[in-house]
């Protein structure tokens, strides 16, 4: 038995104001749609992009999901101007935002390093997950961007999510990026192998991004398997062990 598959792709003028575009509309008829520049094989280009849909994303999040992509853009991952930590950050974001993931390249001849980050399954699972959100950024201090998407497994009404920093040497708390269930995450490092870590949301990370690039965690809710009242901090730059605080 043969299978037809159709994707429609629509294209709206990257004039256009995103609130005067009902993307509803589109989506009767579209399954993903263009809205902004031609990407080029550039960090301008990328961070172009990222900020288009940093500061339109009130907009775009509630008309993207399932079967409704907006489409920022092909992935430039491979291509000449664009060395290893631009490929991570541009394969973080599109896949925190549950991007079409198409890629614009010679096949034939990507270096294995960016062929790795093409093929990386625990980051292709975190743009292709069930729910299909949209991440949103959640930060933005000192030029430093966090994102948070929510993902599967979901428990009752707690989703669990995937995160994704944009820049360099970050400490956070879990609770101040809105992971904020009692019951902990385990979280783990997609782009380094790490060991998971079990967390609550009063834990801190520290974590360092080189320039252009980026961090991408997943976050998976848990029911806690220990009970204490002080926080942890993890060093994820030198796995040394945990502090207690």
């Amino acid at each position: 038995m043969s299978v037809t598959l159709s994707i429609y792709q629509c294209l709206t003028s990257r004039n256009s104001s995103p609130i005067k575009v009902n993307y509803n509309v589109i989506a009767n008829s579209c399954n993903l749609w263009r809205n902004f520049d031609d990407i080029n094989s550039s960090w301008k280009s990328i961070l172009s992009i990222i900020d288009y849909y940093d500061h339109n994303q009130d907009k775009h999040i509630p008309t993207h999901g399932p079967g409704q992509w907006h489409d920022p853009d092909m992935l430039v991952i491979g291509n000449n101007g664009i060395n290893v930590n631009m490929a991570i950050a541009q394969m973080t974001i599109w896949s925190i935002w549950s991007a079409p993931l198409i890629m614009s390249n010679d096949l034939r001849t990507i270096a294995p390093e960016f062929r790795k980050i093409l093929l990386n399954r625990d980051v292709i699972a975190i743009d292709q997950d069930p729910l299909g959100r949209m991440g949103r950024l959640v930060a933005n201090v000192s030029g430093v961007s966090a994102y948070v998407k929510p993902i599967t497994p979901v428990y009752g009404l707690e989703t669990s999510f995937a995160l994704g920093f944009l820049n360099r040497n970050n400490i956070k708390n879990l609770r101040n990026l809105g992971l904020a269930n009692n019951r902990g995450y385990v979280l783990k490092d997609l782009w380094n192998a790490r060991p998971p870590l079990t967390l609550q949301p009063d834990d801190h990370i520290r974590f360092a991004v080189p320039p252009t690039g980026a961090a991408m965690f997943r976050a998976e809710l848990v029911k806690p398997s220990r009970s204490r009242d002080n926080y942890r901090f993890y060093d994820l730059i030198s796995n040394r062990v945990p502090s207690d605080f």
